[in-house]
């Protein structure tokens, strides 16, 4: 299962960094409903509180990652919209597959995206990240919050963070993509290989057993 063109841990690095250095070139909306987040302090803010509850707790994190882990869902949860990510991510598939598939599939992607992103945040290193002014007009429901990722050698890679707040309550995060290159994709293209050969029910299967044994080393 893993991600094609770009590896989790590069994507992971720089979806942390992102949210973590609020850089050159951003300027707030005045759009916002009422007291609605803008959506690129949304971005923002969710893991810096989740690096702050890090610094305080890390000894206790290191040695129990189920905290890790029960802490970055509780703060990332509300922010991304796992329901819409993991219909995406599905597809064709999404509307052939049951209620029950639909619900343990995205159960597990999501358990399997938490862990990988409390991973990164618990490793995280600090980078450059230069955010792009926030083009969007009022009445938009889908915004895209673009920045560069500077490493410290290489060149220069864009990404930006896919927000909506169609249902009128706050912005959450449905896709991100890293130098052009979308995790929805990534992912339905490596799960619709998966799913030709062992259908839905083999790849929740598959997710449900590395999300199982994820949880069993980090036990020892």
């Amino acid at each position: 299962m893993q991600m094609q063109r770009i590896s989790k841990q590069r994507l992971c690095k720089i979806i942390t960094s992102s949210a973590v250095v609020f850089s050159l070139g951003v300027s707030l909306p005045l759009f916002a409903k009422g007291d609605m987040m803008p959506p690129d302090q949304v971005v923002m803010q969710a893991t810096e509180e989740v690096l702050e509850a890090i610094t305080l707790r890390r000894e206790e994190l290191q040695a129990d990652k189920a905290k890790l882990y029960a802490l970055v869902h509780e703060i990332i949860l509300p922010n991304m919209d796992f329901h819409r990510i993991s219909r995406a991510i599905l597809g064709k598939h999404w509307r052939t597959a049951t209620p029950e598939q639909q619900r343990q599939f995205t159960e597990e992607f999501t358990a399997l995206l938490i862990r990988t992103y409390a991973i990164a945040l618990f490793e995280y290193t600090d980078q450059k990240i230069i955010f792009k002014p926030l083009k969007v007009a009022e009445g938009d429901d889908r915004v895209s919050v673009k920045a560069e990722f500077v490493p410290k050698d290489g060149p220069k890679v864009p990404f930006s963070y896919s927000l909506t707040n169609r249902d009128d309550t706050r912005w959450r995060v449905y896709d991100i993509k890293i130098d052009g290159v979308s995790l929805v994709t990534n992912y339905r293209t490596s799960y619709g290989n998966i799913i030709r050969t062992d259908g839905v029910d083999g790849l929740i299967s598959a997710l449900r057993n590395k999300n199982v044994n994820s949880v069993a080393q980090t036990s020892h």
